[in-house]
């Protein structure tokens, strides 16, 4: 078609396409360079996470130990556990021990399950629950990677239960978690074990606050109750450690050579930790001072942001119904709650499945001990 228009008007208009495509480029390579800066970033972190997880998977190894409980033969409190290792970085790929204590039967002073004690009519219950914990360990799905089963023959306590699991750890650190305890916000575990690596004559052990009401991380109340003993936090490699009176048994991380060598030593068969080798050392400490402190190394990990806030939490509490429990938007509840949704919806899945495949998933959300519909 022949153009009438004037060349001026015509260069005018070649101009303003030419302007209108170099904006278009500009555009066009500003959205790819930040999608591209994107993706770098994310295979930079992805990549500054696996070779810390590899790392840390050298270094520690996670002793998870339980026992007998009213909830057997359900799984959802250890998945509950298991699953909160995702919220600490690098913790769901190392090497993971569960402990099976058996329990001592008892018809006539316990009613179904306490203190590992059960009834003859429950026991049953309680070899389900093993059976179960075995194949998770098996299916090695998520945060049950690398994880191994050990069932004792009778029954231990929790102490020797942590002796047990360490037989067969082969790291220069063990993180020892008891199967009600989850981790609700991140640590800086590398950290913790970078840190306790490079001192370790002065750091042994490092326990991550819980939420209960314990006073030995208020100095105020330690010089009161120690005749004035005064304890103050101390900065360690970017860590802000609390020195501790007492080696308590939650969720902690401490040497594996020294546990084997000076703690569990002083533990007998049926005693936790704390109740017999933690008393000693506050005995200790209140009868020799701060200087003695340092033949057990055991500190408190705070966030200097959360003076009082904690990290792990006691699912009991986090199911617990009470007004007064403002935990129960917290992560344990909400992980219960969504590992129950997940599991009654694969019953609810229209599937020719084995009798033996849908009594375990009943199993596993806790729905065997009370009648339940018929899932179609």
């Amino acid at each position: 078609r022949f153009d009438s228009s004037p060349p001026a008007a015509k260069l005018i208009d070649c101009q303003r396409w030419m302007w209108f495509d170099d904006v278009w480029s500009a555009v066009t390579f500003v959205v790819l360079s930040a999608a591209a800066a994107a993706l770098l970033r994310r295979w930079w972190i992805a990549r500054c996470e696996r070779r810390d997880g590899e790392w840390l998977a050298s270094k520690l190894t996670v002793v998870v130990t339980t026992s007998a409980a009213e909830s057997n033969p359900s799984t959802v409190m250890m998945e509950s556990v298991f699953a909160s290792f995702s919220v600490v970085p690098g913790l769901s790929k190392v090497p993971k021990i569960i402990v099976c204590d058996w329990p001592e039967l008892d018809d006539e002073h316990v009613r179904s399950c306490h203190h590992g004690r059960v009834q003859t009519k429950n026991l049953g219950d309680y070899k389900a629950y093993v059976e179960n914990i075995t194949a998770l360990c098996h299916s090695g799905c998520r945060a049950w990677a690398n994880s191994t089963c050990i069932t004792l023959a009778s029954r231990n306590g929790f102490g020797w239960a942590v002796r047990a699991g360490l037989e067969h750890v082969r790291t220069e650190f063990v993180m020892v978690v008891q199967h009600d305890r989850c981790f609700i916000s991140p640590v800086p575990l590398n950290r913790v074990v970078a840190a306790m690596e490079c001192h370790p004559d002065a750091i042994k052990y490092v326990g991550f606050p819980v939420n209960n009401q314990s006073t030995y991380r208020n100095p105020e109340t330690v010089a009161a109750r120690h005749e004035g003993l005064q304890i103050s936090p101390r900065d360690v490699d970017g860590l802000r450690l609390l020195p501790l009176l007492m080696w308590y048994d939650s969720t902690h991380v401490a040497r594996a050579d020294f546990y084997r060598e000076v703690v569990l030593p002083r533990v007998k068969r049926g005693d936790f930790i704390e109740e017999s080798f933690g008393c000693e050392e506050v005995e200790d400490v209140s009868r020799n001072g701060m200087d003695a402190h340092r033949r057990y190394g055991n500190f408190m990990l705070l966030d200097p942001d959360r003076p009082r806030g904690y990290s792990v939490a006691h699912l009991e509490i986090l199911r617990s119904k009470g007004p007064e429990r403002h935990l129960k938007n917290s992560y344990g509840f909400e992980e219960i709650c969504r590992l129950r949704r997940v599991l009654r919806d694969k019953l609810k899945r229209p599937c020719q499945q084995h009798v033996g495949h849908e009594r375990q998933l009943r199993q596993r959300i806790g729905l065997v001990k009370r009648p339940v519909p018929v899932w179609r």
